[in-house]
């Protein structure tokens, strides 16, 4: 029985073959697969006379007999042999397709990688047969090419995940309500997401009040589930509610003011929330003593409690989705007709254009002139308001502009918010908490350094996770260390380091504090979170008495403004 091959993978064929049992590619020019057989059909027994080594080799010498005879007498012989030789150089030999074959036969073990370097070595027969087929090849690439096969040289390849590219600033969103906003400045940009100070399009605004931020990122990405956990446990209403019955003055869970859909993205609009923390400790300066690292702690619990209680897990805190706003300049009204910094629409060029214009006209009238500048450098949140105020007075500041700075200060604090909630987790739907089960979820999801064990196993993060979560990070913004901290192999080696120190809290403090003085309180709320079960509910009362207690002790309270060192 003869057999041809495949010209995409060289497999072999039988005659009647449309497609290649190998490869899966649509046979061409199938035609000539139905040429005559040789007198031995494939029933009989009676070996071929004259058995060839090459079939295809001898099938191709029969087409070009065969037109050749056919040809001769013929005024149009010479477009019969040009007809005859595309036939022909379909048919390509094996040799050459055991060199350059693309998928693997299934009936043959698999050969070497195709060499394409042109200057290699080959035996006699192989460059016989490559020459005689190589001018063949070039005139039947186009006639002989499968229409399921991209061309020669290119081949498709895998989309990768674009990167998250600017929105043109000026630009104007609709939300789902037909509000619509027009994108300011870019505040941050990351591989997942854009954030933009926008406003509402048409309203005018004086005051900070009405600065809004839109955060962007990929359609069916991380804002999504963003998006269901804040209209369902987020809404102004529960959390007013939940503010008056645990008698809180403050509740650091954002509320979005819209949402929509603009091409590939998706966005949330929030009022404004200040900058991250990640920021703020990104300064070459700036640290975090005990004190203040008590008060975030206390926060970011009655935040956590909060989310607990309407049955989601928040899964990924650490500094960047923690925001800092400051309160206290527009809401004692202490705007000054004339100063330019904390009002919108004006800036530092507005102040240099009106101070140039106050010593002209000074000079014009001949007055002297004393100018004072003061490089405090956000000083107002920064250092202590008493330590600032006396400073001031011990430089000679002192009566109508000393009691101006001490106005500005008064009322002045810090609202600490938790965002970022891309990698919510429902623990406890409909009041039925979940079984622990690792690798239900994709391990290692979050900020390695500070997501819990839990997390790294890939078991759907519960009320214990997040609360060993933000014990980790108020040790790493105290200490600016972590014992894992440094590790660069995968998730794996992280999650063995916390799994070591998780049991032996003593030894995790010794590692972090080195030869400063432990903190009692933070030992004591680790101890605590590190021994919960996975569906146990924290005492949260408990825990931020232990907190609150030691805040006292440092003197400090929420009522007072952050200081960074």
């Amino acid at each position: 029985m003869p057999f041809y091959y495949c010209p995409q993978c060289g497999s072999k064929l039988q005659p009647g073959f449309r497609f290649c049992p190998s490869c899966g590619e649509k046979l061409p020019c199938s035609a000539l697969l139905e040429l005559p057989e040789s007198p031995h059909t494939e029933g009989s027994a009676e070996p071929d006379p004259d058995p060839d080594p090459d079939p295809v080799l001898k099938l191709s010498s029969q087409v070009q007999a065969q037109s050749i005879t056919d040809s001769s007498g013929d005024p149009s012989s010479s477009s019969s042999i040009s007809s005859s030789a595309l036939i022909r150089s379909s048919i390509k030999s094996p040799l050459r397709y055991a060199v350059r074959k693309s998928c693997p036969r299934l009936s043959t073990p698999p050969k070497p990688a195709a060499i394409k370097d042109q200057n290699v070595v080959r035996s006699p027969r192989k460059r016989k047969v490559s020459l005689e087929t190589k001018e063949e090849e070039v005139q039947t690439t186009a006639l002989c090419q499968s229409p399921q096969t991209p061309p020669s040289g290119k081949v498709k390849r895998t989309k990768r995940a674009s990167a998250m590219e600017p929105v043109q600033e000026g630009l104007e969103l609709c939300d789902q309500s037909g509000k619509k906003w027009t994108l300011g400045k870019l505040l941050s940009q990351t591989d997942m997401e854009l954030m933009y100070e926008v406003k509402q399009a048409g309203v005018r605004s004086s005051s900070n009040d009405m600065k809004h931020i839109m955060r962007l990122g990929a359609k069916d990405g991380q804002l999504f589930n963003e998006q269901n956990v804040l209209q369902r446990a987020a809404k102004p209403a529960a959390v007013e509610k939940w503010m008056k019955t645990h008698r809180l003055n403050f509740l650091g869970i954002p509320s979005s003011v819209g949402f929509g859909l603009h091409e590939t993205y998706r966005f949330l609009i929030f009022p404004d929330m200040g900058c991250t923390l990640q920021s703020v400790l990104d300064t070459p300066t700036a640290s975090l003593s005990e004190r203040e690292v008590l008060k975030l702690a206390l926060r970011l619990l009655d935040a956590l409690e909060y989310i607990h209680e309407n049955e989601y897990a928040h899964a990924d805190i650490h500094a960047g989705n923690v925001y800092i706003r400051t309160e206290g300049d527009s809401q004692n009204n202490l705007h000054d007709p004339n100063q330019s910094g904390f009002k919108a629409a004006h800036s530092t060029e507005t102040a240099l254009l009106a101070v140039t214009e106050k010593l002209h006209a000074a000079r014009s009238a001949k007055l002297s002139s004393v100018l004072i500048l003061l490089h405090l450098s956000a000083a107002f949140d920064t250092v202590n308001h008493k330590t600032l105020l006396s400073t001031l007075r011990s430089l000679g500041i002192c009566g109508t502009a000393w009691e101006w700075f001490a106005s500005y200060l008064d009322g002045r604090s810090y609202q600490v918010f938790l965002s970022g909630f891309g990698h919510t987790f429902r623990f406890c739907p409909g009041g039925n908490h979940v079984e622990y089960r690792e690798g239900g979820r994709t391990p290692h999801q979050g900020n390695l350094n500070f997501i819990s064990v839990d997390s790294h196993k890939g078991a759907g993060p519960s009320r214990r996770s997040d609360l060993q979560s933000l014990g980790f990070c108020l040790l790493f913004w105290l200490t600016n260390t972590l014992p894992w901290s440094s590790i660069t192999q995968p998730g794996s080696a992280i999650s063995a380091q916390k799994e070591r120190y998780m049991n032996d809290i003593p030894e995790l403090m010794k590692h972090c504090f080195k030869k400063k003085k432990v903190s009692g309180a933070l030992q004591s709320y680790l101890s605590q979170v590190m021994s919960l079960y996975y569906t146990e509910k924290p005492n949260y009362l408990e825990l931020k008495l232990g907190l609150n207690e030691a805040l006292k002790q440092f003197g400090g309270s929420l009522n007072e403004p952050l200081a960074f060192r």
